[in-house]
């Protein structure tokens, strides 16, 4: 009886080698437990963008100083792509205060528009123009401020007209000059009669 018992565990223990052996032959020789696929078991590059779900490459995963210009696609999205459904674009958030320099700026790409009083020193700026309407008082000031109250007003003139921009001889400055930092001040006066007329104050500015 016990020789006929070891008989019979050894034909299961044959059983259950070959049944191993048809399992690793069906999925490829080679069988894993979780948490036992290593980097070394892996074939190096053969990990392919199907393989990976989306989203899950983050910034942690990628080395300092690897994404290059050439890997980072075109923008032909307007504003930055900003309301894309595949992408957010990039905006003030995105690059560090003071990290771009003038090697990152094409070429005129940045005009007047987009600087701010004072931005560069010693800019003259568009002057500055004040009219009154046309009609016949007497005496007719105005104050003509620079744009930005940091602007420093270098000099001022003036227009008199008449309708239609006619000559108005009897008509005479008082005043034309700076009465602040920023502000041209102009003031004229009808000499006699009632004339029609306007009075038009012109500033100069630098930032």
């Amino acid at each position: 009886m016990r020789v006929r018992a070891h008989r019979v565990l050894d034909h299961l223990r044959r059983q259950w080698m070959g049944a191993l052996s048809l399992f690793l032959v069906l999925t490829g020789g080679v069988a894993y437990a979780a948490d036992t696929v290593f980097s070394s078991d892996i074939v190096d590059g053969e990990v392919k963008t199907p393989d990976l779900a989306k989203g899950s490459v983050q910034g942690g995963k990628i080395a300092n100083n690897q994404v290059f210009s050439e890997d980072v696609r075109d923008d032909t999205l307007p504003n930055g792509g900003l309301g894309s459904a595949d992408i957010d674009g990039l905006g003030s958030a995105d690059i560090a205060n003071e990290s771009l320099t003038a090697a990152d700026l094409g070429f005129a790409s940045v005009g007047a528009g987009e600087l701010g009083g004072g931005a560069i020193p010693g800019q003259v700026a568009p002057p500055i123009v004040v009219s009154t309407a046309v009609n016949t008082t007497t005496t007719k000031e105005l104050q003509v401020p620079c744009q930005f109250s940091q602007d420093r007003v270098t000099g001022g003139g003036f227009v008199i007209a008449g309708p239609g921009g006619s000559n108005v001889p009897n008509v005479a400055i008082q005043r034309s000059y700076a009465v602040d930092r920023s502000t041209w001040l102009v003031r004229a006066v009808a000499t006699s009669g009632t004339p029609q007329w306007q009075l038009t104050g012109i500033a100069t500015c630098v930032f």
